[in-house]
């Protein structure tokens, strides 16, 4: 995977929201963050890790009026208004051809079932119920990035010079 991209609608908006990060030049940055350099390689591993390999636990539904009812209505659609209910969160992963290796739109928590929801391919309409954890698709930018931009020990520091200069 060299793109992951995950789009949630800004409900007090009615727009969606994208946050992506991208390899680019063989470094990933954050692309919805002014490529701001992004420390992706644990988070993108547990991403991609979240999806790979999801087992179809059942089929609940192959029509299009039950998104709503499933929270798998694609935040993409241009139809969206505020206030719009059932929207779910899309994910989609490319490889460096740019090619799609997963598209698919997460919805609500099934009941009872902490570690299920129902989930749909983008574009397809048949919803399904899969075990997976949405928070390992964090659309935080603090999670993507280095805290420690510095990575120094405190304790080793014994000096510190601050120069101070002025430009007229």
């Amino acid at each position: 995977v060299s793109r992951l991209k995950i789009v949630k609608l800004d409900e007090v908006k009615g727009l969606a929201e994208p946050f992506e990060v991208a390899k680019r030049d063989g470094l990933f940055s954050i692309p919805s963050h002014e490529n701001y350099p992004a420390d992706a390689r644990s988070h993108l591993v547990d991403a991609v890790t979240s999806v790979n390999d999801l087992e179809i636990l059942a089929q609940v539904s192959s029509s299009p009026g039950s998104h709503e009812d499933f929270g798998v209505v694609d935040p993409e659609d241009d139809s969206l208004d505020r206030g719009a209910e059932g929207v779910g969160m899309r994910v989609t992963m490319n490889d460096s051809e740019d090619e799609i290796l997963a598209d698919f739109i997460i919805g609500k928590q099934v009941a009872d079932e902490s570690d299920q929801h129902f989930v749909r391919r983008a574009g397809n309409d048949h919803v399904y119920t899969v075990e997976i954890d949405p928070d390992k698709l964090s659309t935080k930018f603090e999670d993507w990035i280095e805290r420690d931009f510095l990575k120094f020990d405190p304790v080793d520091l014994t000096e510190v010079d601050i120069d101070d200069y002025l430009l007229q």
